[in-house]
This record gives C-alpha cells, structure tokens and sequence, in this order.
C-alpha cells in the first residue's frame, strides 16, 4: 500500500494527508497508528529508512537465511558431485574445497545481497512517501500511506478536503489556491513543485472541479498523467488510466 502511496501525484498526497489530520477520530487507523509507534522506537515523531529497514531485517531475515541454507544445500547438489565433496577429491584426483567450507561463504553473500537489495528499496520508498524532503516519514504521511484505501473513498471527507483546497470557495481548486494552502499541508515543499506537476497554472481550464478532486481521490492507480487529463477534461479519467497501464 505505501508503494501505491509513492507514486501519486503530490497533490493527491496533500489532499490524503489533510483527510487524516481532519478526521474526527483516530479510531479508523489502529492499526496504523500502532505500527507507527513500534518502529518509531526513539519517539522522534517520524519514521526513517533506518527505523523500517531494522523492522524488516528483523521480519525477514531469519526466514532468508533458510532460503538461503536450502538453495545451497546438499539437495541442490547431485549426489556423484556430494562424494566427491565430502571426501575432498574430484576429477584427477585433485583436492576441492568440501561443501561445508563452501556453504558459510556463500550464505553469507546472498545474505548480504539480500540486506544491501532491502536497504536501497527501504530508502527509495522513504524518499518517495516523504513529499516534504524532511528526511522521514512524518505521522501524518505514515497515516495516508498506511490506511485503508477505503476510507478516503468516503464522499463526505472528500468533499470536506476539497473546500479546504479550494481556498476562495469558487467550486475550483486554481493555482491562487494551492499557493495558499500547500504551505500548511508540507512545509518543506515548494508550491511551485506541486503547481508544475498538477498542470495547474493561472489558466480557468486548468482548475480542478470537484467531480475530478474526487475522481482523484478515489482511483488507485493516479499518476501525473492521470491528473493531467483530468485538468484536459477527460470524462473518466480513471478508465483511461486503466487503458494506458
């Protein structure tokens, strides 16, 4: 879910932050909220790569070991060439190394590999749900990337988001808007960014009407060109995004 989270527009990611700061209880995000607590350990109010790699390595790494152990194991070895292993002779007589040296070695560097892969994918994920560039996933931004889909699906709390993004209450989300409320939503992130990347500019056939805010809001799969066609006038833009993938 936090993957589908990294990849939507950024201002799709402000609106889903702002729904989870305005909700009325916690209630709905348990399960989120109590995730977040267990990996923020240092109680520092944000998330990083190190915080969810060290999770993960925990969670997965007994179990790579075992692939591990059975890729390389006597199974994975036909059983002339185990003989051969085990009494360190091969062809000609001469010497090789036996299995059991040769087994800590290569454990070790697929596991290796394997922790090296789940970092890089760890820090990547964290760049991409952190839109502010503050360096961690904040606990407003861990509750929008984490939550039940469904509960942004809701028409009242889109609705409710939608006023707020449309600043002067002119039944359009316009560039004057975001200026003013982006700012609020991630500090750290220029407006310019999110204007660029939304298509928005001073342009009225630019703006975003409720009807596609909500159609925004409600599609899984929303890119930047998903947006860009709802501010082009596509009447579905959610079937046409489904027909590009």
């Amino acid at each position: 879910q936090m993957y589908a989270y990294s990849s939507f527009p950024l201002l799709k990611k402000a609106a889903l932050v702002a729904m989870v700061t305005r909700a009325e209880s916690d209630s709905d995000f348990a399960p989120s909220i109590e995730r977040f607590m267990t990996l923020d350990s240092n109680m520092t109010s944000g998330i990083d790569a190190d915080d969810i790699y060290q999770a993960l390595s925990e969670e997965l790494l007994g179990d790579m070991k075992q692939l591990v152990r059975r890729s390389i194991g006597p199974a994975s070895v036909p059983a002339h060439s185990r003989a051969s292993l085990r009494f360190g002779k091969g062809r000609m007589g001469q010497k090789t190394l036996s299995k059991s040296s040769r087994r800590p070695s290569a454990e070790k560097s697929r596991v290796q590999r394997f922790q090296e892969e789940l970092r890089a994918d760890v820090e990547s994920l964290v760049h991409k749900v952190d839109a502010s560039g503050s360096g961690h996933i904040s606990y407003s931004e861990w509750l929008a990337a984490t939550a039940n889909p469904g509960w942004f699906s809701c028409p009242h709390r889109i609705s409710s988001v939608f006023r707020l993004f449309d600043f002067d209450g002119d039944g359009m989300i316009s560039e004057d808007d975001l200026k003013r409320v982006i700012p609020d939503v991630f500090k750290k992130l220029t407006v310019e960014t999110v204007l660029q990347e939304s298509q928005l500019s001073t342009k009225q056939t630019s703006w975003i009407s409720e009807e596609c805010f909500s159609m925004l809001i409600r599609t899984q799969n929303a890119s930047v060109f998903t947006l860009k066609r709802m501010c082009d006038g596509m009447e579905d833009a959610v079937c046409s995004s489904n027909a590009e993938a």
